[in-house]
């Protein structure tokens, strides 16, 4: 117990001062050349391509006349990183669950705690899931959650009401996602 040596308050200034430094390495800062962000990028050109591979045997499964050459069923594909790794991540993603916005880009340190905290994007045991539902209508649309933490985020994706031909579709409501939507805004 270290409540002898320091007061909440010099805790909660070290707190602060971590939380600049992990902002500066790894988040979204205006001064920095933003190397985590680029470091994770091909964590998320991987996660996009394997995704991709699974809904395509899955659906060629569905389809009677390649499901004897259809692989295996994936029901899960998981990767394993630290600290560093989910930061950068998570940033590249821009999560929003409310509370703070993991993208968010800011000069002003002194409040930078009060919209990013680290302790909440990449506490011990972190993960990143991305849910996929696929419904058993034909032609339906794949939809896709990101969770942070077992948190539930909203994307900065947006869903167009019209296809290429002019036709209407439905747009799921946060936090779900076409997955069509997902990949075409991380995918360029």
């Amino acid at each position: 117990n270290f409540d002898d040596l320091w007061t909440a308050e010099d805790m909660f200034e070290r707190w602060r001062a971590q939380n600049a430094w992990w902002y500066s390495v790894l988040g979204n800062n205006p001064f920095a050349k933003k190397q985590g962000l680029e470091n994770a990028r091909p964590l998320l050109k991987n996660i996009l391509e394997v995704a991709d591979k699974v809904i395509e045997a899955d659906t060629a499964k569905a389809d009677k006349t390649t499901a004897k050459n259809a692989p295996k069923k994936t029901s899960a594909t998981l990767r394993f990183g630290h600290d560093t790794v989910i930061f950068p991540f998570a940033v590249l993603l821009q999560l929003e669950n409310g509370t703070q916005n993991t993208g968010i880009e800011t000069a002003d340190m002194e409040n930078l705690y009060k919209v990013w905290r680290d302790y909440e994007i990449s506490p011990m045991a972190a993960n990143v899931q991305f849910i996929f539902y696929k419904s058993s209508k034909k032609g339906a649309p794949i939809l896709v959650k990101v969770m942070l933490n077992e948190i539930e985020q909203k994307l900065p994706v947006t869903c167009e009401t019209r296809d290429e031909r002019r036709e209407t579709r439905d747009c799921p409501a946060a936090p779900y996602y076409r997955w069509e939507d997902v990949r075409a805004f991380y995918g360029k």
